[in-house]
C-alpha cells in the first residue's frame, strides 16, 4: 500500500513546489477556525467546563480520584494535560479539538500513502463539513478515535493485525463509536488467521488506558461501564429528523414532496 508511486512527493516537498495551493489552503483553515473559535457550544457549559472545573479545583492527578465525567479516562487525561498550558476553558477544549484533527488528517495521510494527491487529501481533511462542525464549533474530541481507527486499518493493509487490534483498541478507549470498525477487524483477523489469544487485545489496550485513572482511585467497576451508562446522557437517539421520519413520509406516498425535501436539504 505504502509502495512510492511515480510523481510522489512528502508534505514538505509538496509545499515548496505547491506554495500558492498551500497557502490558499492554510489561510482558509485559519480563517475558518479562527471564526469558529469563540463560539461555545451549550455541551460545554453542561460537561466539558464542569470537568475542568473539577480538574483544577481537586487537582489534576486527585480529580481521578472520582468518577466525575461520562467520557472514559483518556480524554480526561488530555483536558488534565492541557491545563498545565492554560486554565481557559475554551482554550482548552477547543485546542485539544484542533489536535484531534490534525491526528485524523495525518492518518489520513497515512492511509492513502505517497500517491500523488495524498497531501491535497490531508489538508483539506481538516476543512471537511463535519470536521468543521465537530471540532473547530462543538469543540468534540472525535478527532481521536477517527485517527485511532484509520491508523487500524492502515496497519490491516500493511499485514499488521496486531498493530491494528492496538490502534482499534485505542479508538475505543477514546469513544465507543469506534465499534463501528469492528467487522472489518474481524475479518481482517480471519484473514489473516491471526491467533485468538491476540484478539482480546483491544480490550487490553482499553483496560491499560483505564489504569491511570484507577490507580489515581477512580473505581474498576465504574471505568469498565463507562459505555453502558452514557446511555443515560446520550437518550435521544431517533427523536431528531433522520432516515425513519424521511421513511414513514415516503412511505404514506409523497414520494415528490419527499424527494423534493430531500433534495433542499442536501
Amino acid at each position: 500500500m505504502n509502495t512510492p508511486s511515480p510523481g510522489s512527493i512528502g508534505m514538505r516537498e509538496w509545499v515548496r513546489a505547491n506554495p500558492r495551493a498551500a497557502l490558499q489552503i492554510g489561510l482558509s483553515t485559519l480563517l475558518v477556525y479562527g471564526l469558529c473559535w469563540p463560539i461555545v457550544a451549550p455541551d460545554l457549559h453542561t460537561f466539558l467546563y464542569p470537568w475542568i472545573d473539577h480538574i483544577l479545583s481537586a487537582g489534576r492527578i486527585k480529580a481521578f480520584a472520582v468518577p466525575f465525567s461520562n467520557y472514559t479516562p483518556p480524554y480526561l487525561y488530555l483536558l488534565s494535560a492541557a491545563s498545565l498550558v492554560t486554565t481557559n476553558p475554551l482554550a482548552i477544549v477547543k485546542s485539544l479539538a484542533l489536535l484531534s484533527v490534525l491526528a485524523a488528517a495525518f492518518a489520513v495521510r497515512r492511509l492513502i500513502g505517497r500517491r500523488p494527491f495524498a497531501n491535497e487529501a490531508a489538508l483539506l481533511a481538516v476543512l471537511l463539513p463535519s470536521v468543521l462542525g465537530n471540532a473547530a464549533i462543538y469543540g468534540q474530541c472525535d478527532g481521536y478515535w477517527v485517527a485511532a481507527c484509520v491508523m487500524a486499518t492502515v496497519s490491516a493493509a500493511d499485514a499488521r493485525p496486531r498493530a491494528m487490534l492496538i490502534w482499534f483498541g485505542l479508538g475505543l478507549a477514546f469513544k465507543l463509536q469506534a465499534i463501528f470498525l469492528a467487522p472489518f477487524v474481524l475479518v481482517m483477523l480471519l484473514r489473516h488467521r491471526s491467533r485468538l489469544i491476540e484478539w482480546p487485545l483491544p480490550l487490553a489496550i482499553y483496560a491499560l488506558a483505564m489504569l491511570p485513572a484507577w490507580l489515581a482511585g477512580w473505581p474498576a467497576a465504574d471505568l469498565a461501564t463507562i459505555y453502558l451508562r452514557q446511555g443515560a446522557y446520550f437518550n435521544t437517539i431517533g427523536t431528531a429528523p433522520g432516515p425513519g421520519r424521511w421513511s414513514r413520509h415516503f412511505m404514506r406516498g409523497n414520494r415528490w414532496r419527499y424527494s423534493r425535501w430531500a433534495i433542499l436539504r442536501l
